[in-house]
């Protein structure tokens, strides 16, 4: 390294001697030589070579400042510890919640993909099978179980306590379906809101906090229908 003194002072430094350089003495412009500078012709320019030695760890308290000291033709850097700021304390507690939602979005990016998908599948028409509009069932659907319209439809056609039991067995069953796919898209909807809102956050700069709630895992129970029907 070197070091530019002028008036007892460093000015400048460089890892690499410059192109050019004007002298103290003269203000004429120098430059270096068929074999490169030498130390004579960058100390008349005001550039010494800088003794370096390794800066120390910053510590939870503390961290250091660079210093010099010129001794003659020769300059050495000191890191002279001191304790951290109130705005450099600040501005690391921020950094450390950016770099957990920048962590945190990247880890649930599989699950957010995922939940896009799961609420494309619960918005479906009648014919995907998982949507909540399979549940309902068209229009028109004849009578039976596999939906709630198809159920209604056949609730209408019993004739006997029996046939009517079976029905509302199943429309129960359809029920907790329907609340299944419910619960299945407010977690999807969940996830993503999460997501939206670490990005929000680190758009306007908020880092205050990186909590957005835990991923909530709720439990799938789908009714299940007698496998025969009693007449």
């Amino acid at each position: 390294m070197l070091a530019l003194v002028i008036d007892g002072a460093v000015t400048a430094t460089t890892d690499t001697p410059p192109v050019l350089a004007r002298r103290l003495d003269s203000g004429a412009w120098e430059t270096p030589g068929a074999d490169g500078w030498t130390d004579e012709a960058l100390a008349s320019c005001g550039w010494l070579p800088v003794a370096v030695p390794t800066r120390p760890d910053d510590t939870d308290t503390h961290t250091t400042e660079v210093g010099w000291v010129i001794t003659g033709d020769t300059v050495m850097q000191t890191w002279t510890p001191r304790p951290w700021t109130a705005e450099e304390i600040a501005g690391q507690a921020a950094q450390q919640v950016a770099d957990t939602l920048a962590a945190d979005t990247k880890t649930d990016l599989d699950k957010i993909a995922e939940a896009i998908a799961k609420l494309a599948t619960l918005l479906g028409d009648e014919t995907t099978v998982g949507s909540v509009r399979a549940v309902i069932g068209p229009v028109g659907a004849p009578a039976g179980t596999a939906n709630l319209r198809a159920i209604r439809a056949k609730t209408a056609t019993d004739g006997t306590v029996v046939k009517l039991a079976a029905s509302v067995a199943a429309l129960a069953a359809r029920c907790i379906d329907l609340a299944q796919l419910v619960i299945d898209t407010d977690q999807a909807a969940r996830r993503t809101a999460r997501q939206v809102q670490r990005l929000a956050r680190m758009m306007v700069g908020d880092y205050t906090s990186a909590g957005v709630g835990s991923d909530l895992q709720p439990s799938h129970a789908t009714a299940q229908l007698p496998s025969k029907e009693t007449p």
